[in-house]
């Protein structure tokens, strides 16, 4: 692969981009240097991912997409002086949510799900409870997308060589949308991976019909229900 037309081509587009967007719209020196660092990032991630195995890669992944994420809530808080953006709104709700229910036991915190009927609103936060619970509220958010990278890198290669499929990962885990959906701790991350998820395991009971892939599936496809009830009412 040509990593040299990769890159221009990455750098061409963004050119673009900005060209056709309306002065108004044109992105301050700071936002230029965060999508310039996005981009670089991608690109050293792309250039590098066929020479690594996959777990290796998967760690720069995330080591990748935390530091991303880090440098814009810096920026944030820099400009508005909360590290979860402008109008964090359903994302701070989500947060103070979880770590609330965190601070739960297990047993409490079951209880507390079987009172509170208002899924709509906080079963995302009851996801974030087990992410914060087993990786912690500063690590937790990023291994969605690379989980999320684990599971499409088993999809592709039922379809594609590993050497492609780890090119389809690195695109995915260096996306800028990952990154600052992660960053201001916004749900759709989590979301394409319980779908991405149920996918796999869908392949993995059609293909072997071990009972074990049929139960993730059911829990995969289950857990996208936690993330709007209102198409059940």
């Amino acid at each position: 692969m040509n990593f040299r037309f990769l890159g221009v081509s990455y750098i061409f587009l963004l050119v673009a981009c900005l060209i056709s967007s309306r002065q108004k719209l044109a992105p301050d020196v700071s936002v230029l240097s965060m999508q310039i660092m996005m981009v670089m990032t991608s690109l050293f991630v792309l250039s590098i991912s066929q020479k690594i195995t996959k777990g290796s890669l998967l760690f720069i992944i995330f080591s990748a997409h935390f530091i991303m994420s880090v440098v814009i809530r810096l920026f944030y808080i820099e400009h508005w002086n909360d590290p979860l953006g402008p109008i964090p709104m359903d994302a701070l709700d989500y947060h103070m949510d979880a770590l609330k229910a965190s601070r739960y036991s297990l047993s409490d915190f079951m209880n507390l799900c079987i009172e509170d009927l208002d899924l709509d609103d906080s079963g995302f936060a009851y996801i974030l409870y087990f992410i914060y619970r087993m990786f912690g509220n500063n690590f937790g958010i990023h291994m969605a997308v690379t989980m999320l990278c684990n599971y499409t890198y088993k999809i592709a290669s039922y379809y594609i060589n590993s050497e492609y499929s780890k090119l389809v990962i690195a695109i995915l885990g260096t996306l800028s949308y990952s990154v600052v959906t992660s960053a201001n701790g916004l749900k759709e991350n989590f979301f394409t991976l319980f779908v991405v998820g149920a996918t796999y395991y869908s392949i993995r009971y059609y293909t072997t019909k071990y009972i074990g892939n049929l139960l993730m599936l059911i829990l995969f496809s289950a857990l996208t229900v936690l993330f709007r009830l209102a198409f059940l009412q």
